[in-house]
């Protein structure tokens, strides 16, 4: 399934019903039925032992009909994890913060976030880490706390550091000063959503273990 020309008929099979499904029900009716097969994919038709006998559509299935239940989906060997390590920076400016959005086409598209850079390797320092991000390097980093996520097959540490002695920044080419009000009604991503709650109104609070 993750081949692209079986992606591509799948969706194509999708919106095929989706239309049909607009056809000839009242308006409203595709969010329903695509909450219907989310519920039959979640509930009935898993990818692990299906409730066949459950099903109410058991009737017009492929698989059933050609004995394929136990070859569906076809996914292959699961990814394995990937270990990174992220510096994130919280550079401020009297009540304001240096906040950057991320780019359209990536992963968490058009969110928010404080800047950050991966780290190469465990000896990758943080302090270079500014150097390269902003062009300069702070007189005293801090450590905040460290935050450990997933995204897909990536196991992710973001080290969180509070800048100081940082000469004054134009934010151009780097991100927005925002105030934690101003931040408050943005969308952030889940990691720096965190980072905003627990150090950006109040400063340099600790993270909770």
């Amino acid at each position: 399934m993750r081949e692209r020309e079986t992606n591509r008929r799948l969706w194509q099979l999708a919106e095929d019903l989706v239309k049909r499904t607009c056809r000839r029900q009242p308006k409203g009716s595709p969010s329903l039925f695509n909450q219907s097969l989310m519920e039959l994919g979640a509930l009935v038709c898993t990818p692990r032992q299906p409730r066949c006998g459950d099903c109410p559509v058991s009737d017009w299935c492929s698989a059933r009909q050609h004995s394929h239940i136990n070859d569906l989906p076809n996914l292959g060997p699961r990814p394995g994890t990937l270990q990174r390590r992220f510096a994130a920076f919280l550079v401020r400016d009297g009540r304001r913060f240096l906040v950057r959005h991320r780019p359209a086409g990536g992963v968490n598209a058009h969110l928010w976030e404080f800047p950050n850079l991966e780290l190469a390797s465990q000896d990758d320092a943080p302090r270079e880490a500014a150097q390269r991000l902003f062009g300069f390097g702070p007189e005293t980093i801090e450590l905040l706390g460290v935050l450990k996520h997933s995204i897909t097959c990536n196991r992710i540490t973001l080290e969180v550091f509070a800048l100081s002695g940082c000469p004054r920044l134009s934010a151009s080419g780097v991100g927005e000063w925002l105030t934690a009000h101003q931040m408050a009604r943005l969308p952030f991503t889940a990691a720096h959503k965190k980072i905003r709650l627990r150090f950006a109104p109040a400063g340099a609070r600790r993270l909770k273990a």
